[in-house]
């Protein structure tokens, strides 16, 4: 198959490679869309990450597609689910997974290599973080699961609930500072629930995108 192979700083190579076959209770699928984070920038421009991977190594982590091939002992899906796979598992062990904060976790299970024709789940992913797309939604949207997860649990740490619109009488006034991908989401998020969303940003671009999404539009470039 042809992937992304990253070997170093700013070195991301175009190569084909052995097709993945799955191991007990991973999965592989058909990439249909990958998404691109800023992660994935700051990967490549330092050539590597200290816990998601050391190159040489299959690159990208946020994917959707339909599964093509599935591992012993694997229950509960089919060839041609269509599904995304969230970028990591949580061990569910150590002493933050005990106590649920699964962000937290120290031995956390990435999944590296969706920037390629066909991916391999690994097990941890597929037990806790593999989900099936809905028949009414696209797999460029579908990839967005994980940073949109991120959002949303952002909001919940935030303090942020629609009460608070019934409990003030009016709609609670939230500021978004930054204008990129994740900040665009907050403003989607937090309009959608009621808020008063101001966003600052510095591309005319996006903030119009963030007007779309319910944001008062304001800008730092012409500060």
């Amino acid at each position: 198959m042809l992937a992304a192979v990253l070997y170093g700083q700013e070195d991301l190579r175009l190569e084909q490679v052995n097709d993945p076959t799955p191991d007990r209770g991973e999965i592989v699928i058909e990439v249909t869309t990958a998404t691109t984070c800023g992660t994935d920038l700051k990967v490549w421009r330092r050539g590597g990450h200290a816990r998601m991977l050391k190159p040489p190594t299959l690159f990208g982590h946020e994917a959707a597609g339909r599964i093509v091939a599935l591992g012993e002992g694997v229950t509960g899906w089919t060839e041609g689910d269509r599904v995304v796979a969230n970028n990591s598992a949580p061990c569910m062990a150590c002493f933050f997974c005990r106590r649920q904060e699964y962000s937290l976790c120290t031995d956390l299970t990435f999944n590296n290599g969706t920037f390629a024709q066909y991916l391999k789940i690994p097990a941890p992913i597929v037990r806790h973080n593999l989900w099936s797309i809905p028949d009414d939604l696209p797999d460029t949207l579908a990839s967005l699961t994980e940073p949109l997860a991120c959002v949303l649990h952002g909001v919940a740490r935030s303090g942020f609930s629609p009460e608070l619109s019934q409990c003030w009488g009016c709609a609670p006034k939230i500021v978004v500072i930054g204008d990129g991908a994740i900040g665009l989401m907050f403003v989607g998020a937090l309009a959608h629930q009621g808020a008063e969303v101001t966003l600052f940003g510095g591309s005319d671009q996006r903030l119009l995108i963030g007007q779309n999404l319910g944001q008062r539009e304001f800008s730092t470039t012409d500060k």
